[in-house]
């Protein structure tokens, strides 16, 4: 039995049943979280670089640009030209002045914010 530091703190007796009830339930929120973010991969995948995604004509599902970028994935696949936008001293990122200047660069990263139409 592993080693319990707060083996003298008050405890009570809970229903089992009920926690058993909290346990199906929260194991089911990680299965439908997953099987969301799986759905939502493959609607992301359809929509493609469109900024809506419609069923019979009618827009369901955003999928559009906001302010911000993946500067992370930025900075690994473009080290060498990112590198000349980085402040002297600490290591801040210039992410603005090289969006200006690398727009078809800076594009490919920018997030997107995915939500639902209705």
């Amino acid at each position: 039995m592993a080693y319990d530091k707060n083996k003298d703190e008050p405890t009570a007796e809970v229903d089992s049943v009920a926690y058993r009830r909290w346990r199906v339930a929260e194991d089911a929120i990680k299965q439908w979280k997953i099987e969301s973010e799986l759905a939502q991969a493959e609607l992301k995948r359809q929509v493609g670089d469109a900024h809506a995604g419609t069923i019979d004509g009618k827009k369901v599902i955003y999928y559009r640009p906001i302010a911000t970028y993946r500067q992370k994935d930025l900075l690994a696949e473009n080290a060498d030209l990112a590198s000349h936008y980085f402040v002297p001293g600490p290591d801040v990122f210039q992410m603005e002045r090289f969006a200006a200047m690398h727009p078809e660069i800076a594009d490919k990263y920018r997030s997107r914010a995915f939500k639902d139409a209705s």
